[in-house]
């Protein structure tokens, strides 16, 4: 066999190896049960999380082809390696070539098996993080409600600052401000990150907003709204 196809073979030996410790590894991971909206005292505030059940879903199918694609690599590679072993050393310079292009287009369709198993394992990921970090905002936030659904996470706090936002309908409320919204589907404050939406898949907003004090983490629900939906104003955030 000549030495390219030999250094081929090699490196793809290599990520075989480095292909089978990650999917040990993905694997094993637990996705966590999404919760039962319908079994909570007031579903509606926690309406932003109805779609838990199906990114969860979303999560096991990853796994399951991330499983499926491994399996079917590992084969067609274990393939590769017998045709590599059984290949005669001593061949005509045609039969030669014959063989050599049989196994590098073999190769070549286990590097593409490779990279769909490097995609996915990476889809898996985001996913499986973006749906523990949904289920930390809901934690946090059923918390919050079952302690009191009528007041705030700011009633330790000595600098409180209630103000209806009716009273000023075009202020410009700084990052880091905390309010709560009059429609409450979160019935809990939510701090503002930006003054621009960043959820693509809602129409554009004044403010985006995240969960307080769980703040921003990979995954977070985002709130998108404008000033107009905010019922009080509890803290202003730093304006120079």
């Amino acid at each position: 066999m000549n030495k390219e196809l030999e250094k081929k073979v090699s490196r793809l030996q290599s990520d075989f190896e480095s292909a089978k410790k990650s999917w040990r590894t993905l694997k094993s991971q637990v996705v966590p049960d999404a919760p039962d909206l319908e079994s909570l005292e007031n579903p509606q505030i926690f309406k932003s999380f109805e779609f838990l059940p199906d990114e969860q879903r979303g999560v096991i199918e990853n796994q399951q082809k991330l499983t499926q694609l491994y399996l079917t690599f590992k084969s067609n590679f274990s393939e590769l390696q017998e045709q590599v072993a059984v290949a005669p050393q001593a061949l005509s310079e045609k039969e030669s070539e014959f063989v050599i292009k049989i196994l590098d287009e073999m190769i070549l369709v286990l590097r593409r098996q490779l990279n769909e198993f490097n995609q996915t394992k990476s889809v898996f990921e985001t996913s499986w993080q973006f749906y523990n970090a949904r289920l930390q905002d809901f934690a946090i936030l059923r918390s919050s409600t079952t302690q009191n659904s009528n007041s705030s996470s700011f009633a330790d706090l000595d600098s409180i600052v209630e103000v209806s936002a009716t009273q000023t309908e075009t202020e410009n409320l700084p990052i880091g401000s905390v309010v709560l919204l009059k429609k409450r589907t979160v019935d809990i404050p939510i701090m503002i990150i930006a003054s621009s939406k960043i959820s693509e898949n809602e129409s554009k907003k004044e403010y985006s907003a995240v969960i307080y004090p769980a703040g921003y983490t990979e995954g977070s629900h985002i709130f998108s709204f404008d000033y107009k939906d905010i019922d009080k104003v509890l803290f202003r955030g730093y304006k120079g």
